[in-house]
């Protein structure tokens, strides 16, 4: 089961792979989502939904701790969701402006790959503390609640923020 589910999430993988050949700002964040162009990031969403629809969800439940699966779900899991992907695109080009001021985006340097779980959080709290005034400002406080949501479920701690947004 886990072989067919990781063929399954290839595509979606070599996908990513070649954005990143093509931007090489994407090889060198630890938080990507609102890197991404808005077309990219539904690209990426259809990719995601792909997924599913090849392996099956009671597949991917099965492998839920398998890297390459925990990481699709990590980065696309909320965002991706019909759900939620409206209400994510509501806020996106605003926060992802705000994104784009290089000095917040020092604390999130590192690498985004599947089994680099552990580091992908680093300096994100820095990252949001330095984000949110700006997205208050330009965005609105709606815009922030979508960012931290956003920033909880890629798996990263904001710090009592968590218990506060899922109430």
């Amino acid at each position: 089961m886990q072989n067919k589910t990781r063929s399954c999430i290839q595509p979606l993988m070599n996908t990513l792979q070649n954005m990143r050949q093509q931007r090489p700002i994407l090889k060198n964040i630890s938080f990507p989502m609102y890197k991404y162009t808005r077309q990219e990031l539904l690209g990426l969403c259809d990719g995601y939904a792909n997924l599913f629809l090849c392996a099956g969800i009671e597949s991917i439940i099965i492998c839920l701790n398998d890297e390459m699966v925990r990481f699709a779900r990590d980065h696309f899991g909320y965002i991706c969701t019909p759900q939620n992907i409206k209400h994510f695109m509501e806020y996106y080009n605003c926060i992802m402006n705000i994104a784009n001021n290089e000095k917040c985006q020092i604390f999130i340097n590192g690498v985004a790959e599947p089994g680099k779980d552990l580091k992908k959080c680093r300096g994100i709290r820095q990252y949001y503390d330095c984000m949110k005034p700006e997205i208050i400002d330009k965005c609105g406080n709606e815009a922030l609640k979508e960012f931290e949501i956003s920033v909880i479920e890629y798996g990263c701690d904001l710090g009592g923020l968590n218990d506060f947004l899922r109430y």
